[in-house]
Order: structure tokens, then C-alpha cells, then sequence
């Protein structure tokens, strides 16, 4: 989110004021990440929502589209499936992107949040590594266990 923030002009602070609203969750645009997943993953047995997490996605691609497909009952050939997840890798969507924001007047809100920041950025796992400090990581992992203890959830950061 602070990416993207900084990218359209929004953030009123640098990164370590950023972390340190985030950690409060209180008045987040948006509202607070907790409250926005574990109200999905409270319902990700039910059988119009499929519960996936970005980290699962990148770490086994074709997998993950096996299992959204078979959650939109849609029946895909290997011939697809291999479409599919070359399609789906970050470089690929980014030509896309390219493509849609060269060839089709006002392209750029279609891939760009309020046309400025980029719905794709990077596409790696662990990229917090870069950024956060060690006091950081160690406020946003007591965060992270205060709000998901003994819910089942747990997300992986590597």
C-alpha cells in the first residue's frame, strides 16, 4: 500500500511513519488489514469464496489456477492451463500492461490506480526485506501474532 500511496502523491509521511499508522490500524484508508481478511477468511469455507494468498499463488502458479479454476467450475485444457500461467507471470502481465497503456486511449487507468500507481509493481515474496528494519519487522510481528492467534490463519513471508 505505501507504494502505491507514494506513487499517487498520498502518503503524509515517509516509511517509518507509514509503519508505524499501519501497526495502529486505526483510520487506514480503507480501514485495517485485519479486519478486512479475517472477515473473508471467517467465510472461506463457504462455497461462493475461495481464500487464496498471494505467497501460495507465486510459489506454486499452476496449482493455484487449478484450484481457482475448479472453483469457477471451468474446465481448463493443459493446452489452456500452460496460456493461463504463462499469462499470469508478473513480466508477461506487465507487457500486457504496456500493450493496453500504448494502444488504448485513457490505457493508463485501466492499469493504474487513478492512472498513476501501478497495480503491478514488483511481484516478488520477501521484498519487505528491503525496506523494513529490524524494529519494524519485530512491531509488525507482534502485530501480526496479536491479531491472527487463534484464528488458523497464518501467511508466509519468504
Amino acid at each position: 500500500m505505501y507504494h502505491a500511496f507514494k506513487e499517487m502523491g498520498m502518503p503524509d509521511s515517509d516509511w517509518d511513519g507509514f509503519v508505524n499508522e499501519w501497526t495502529k490500524q486505526d483510520n487506514l484508508l480503507f480501514g485495517g488489514f485485519f479486519t478486512h481478511v479475517l472477515d473473508f477468511w471467517k467465510h472461506r469455507h463457504d462455497s461462493n469464496l475461495l481464500f487464496m494468498k498471494y505467497e501460495d499463488m507465486k510459489k506454486d502458479p499452476r496449482g493455484s489456477i487449478v484450484k481457482f479454476a475448479d472453483h469457477l467450475e471451468c474446465n481448463l485444457t493443459d493446452e489452456k492451463l500452460k496460456l493461463v500461467v504463462h499469462h499470469s507471470e508478473v513480466n508477461n502481465m506487465k507487457k500486457t500492461y504496456d500493450n493496453i497503456e500504448k494502444n488504448i486511449p485513457g490505457g493508463v487507468f485501466l492499469t493504474k490506480i487513478l492512472g498513476k500507481a501501478p497495480f503491478i509493481r514488483k511481484g516478488q515474496i520477501g521484498d519487505w526485506k528491503n525496506h523494513f528494519t529490524v524494529a519494524q519487522n519485530e512491531q509488525f510481528d507482534a502485530k501480526i501474532r496479536e491479531n491472527l492467534h487463534g484464528t488458523g490463519l497464518a501467511f508466509d513471508f519468504e
